[in-house]
């Protein structure tokens, strides 16, 4: 199969985990769906880990690591619901080319109440890919029952089906954004990954620059420098010929999703990771035009539409737009 129809990670929108009800003859109403989405830690990267089915030990179970749990949220009614970030390759071909039918099942942990078959005190442990017969989409089963420490852990299978239609592809800087998240988490100098050019390695290694290279290195250097001199003007000239070129083409340009982003994460600081200072939306209209002088307000401002309905809902980054004007 070409490489080009698997994208990694393949991202599932708006999945639900939970939601209230009575599954198998136990109770898990919204108030304790609601306490167990504020007690579980969702930056755990044991809780967010998605399994291909539910393993025996969680700890060791790296061979049927899928991917995790992302953007999750609670709705007013109790239901949890979250985004799938799906690195497995096998899981993408079977959800985007074979359509199978698969749910994810929360693991959950804790008390059992005999007198009115409720469970509650519980947080969420992990999520598995699990799949079943195309029955009736309100129901959870229980698919196991075993003691830890006193609770109950429960294995639930998901109550809806993950939807083929609310599949959306990664972009790649979101995949860039991510290799350096994971940087930073594992400690790995973003430096470290910095393409440097052989003359810059070797004033790096020469304490002394070039007062400690021979005069045949240095003739190599000053001949290198001019023929690079000499390669940017020609660059430059390129440039502006195909800037002339192509500006009548200009505003015909489109503007894309990985466009917005890319001009967001540049100028506004923790963008990607949701944080920081809310963005006006004529602001970001204004940035967008100075970087797209021949795109209209009106086309900048119907794509920036298209960007809300797609993914305002549901990330963090996006929630961060204030998408009424000034």
């Amino acid at each position: 199969m070409p490489n080009k129809e698997i994208q990694l990670p393949t991202i599932i929108k708006d999945i639900t985990l939970m939601s209230p009800g009575v599954w198998n003859e136990w109770t898990y109403p919204s108030e304790e769906l609601k306490k167990a989405f504020e007690l579980t830690d969702w930056n755990s990267h044991e809780v967010t880990s998605l399994f291909l089915d539910h393993p025996e030990n969680s700890n060791n179970a790296a061979g049927s690591w899928a991917g995790r749990i992302i953007n999750q949220k609670l709705l007013s009614d109790g239901t949890v619901k979250a985004d799938l970030e799906v690195w497995d390759e096998a899981t993408i071909i079977n959800l985007t080319l074979a359509k199978a039918k698969f749910g994810v099942s929360p693991r959950v942990i804790g008390k059992e109440n005999e007198e009115t078959k409720t469970f509650t005190d519980f947080i969420f442990d992990n999520f598995s890919i699990v799949s079943k017969p195309a029955q009736s989409t309100a129901m959870i089963e229980l698919s196991s029952k075993n003691l830890l420490e006193g609770l109950v852990v429960r294995q639930l299978n998901k109550e809806d089906y993950i939807i083929n239609d609310t599949i959306r592809t990664a972009k790649m800087d979101e995949v860039r954004k991510k290799i350096i998240s994971l940087a930073k988490e594992f400690g790995i100098e973003m430096s470290d990954l910095v393409y440097s050019t052989p003359s810059e390695k070797k004033k790096k290694k020469l304490k002394g620059g070039k007062k400690e290279m021979s005069d045949e290195e240095k003739n190599e250097e000053v001949k290198s420098e001019e023929t690079s001199e000499e390669n940017k003007a020609e660059e430059s000239k390129g440039e502006e010929s195909k800037g002339e070129e192509s500006a009548s083409g200009e505003e015909n340009k489109e503007l894309s999703d990985s466009d917005v982003l890319s001009i967001m994460n540049d100028n506004f600081e923790d963008f990607n990771l949701g944080g920081g200072e809310v963005i006006v939306l004529d602001e970001l209209i204004d940035i967008v035009k100075k970087q797209y002088p021949n795109l209209k307000v009106e086309e900048i401002e119907r794509h920036l539409a298209d960007v809300k309905e797609s993914y305002a809902d549901t990330s963090k980054a996006y929630r961060k737009i204030s998408w009424m004007p000034k």
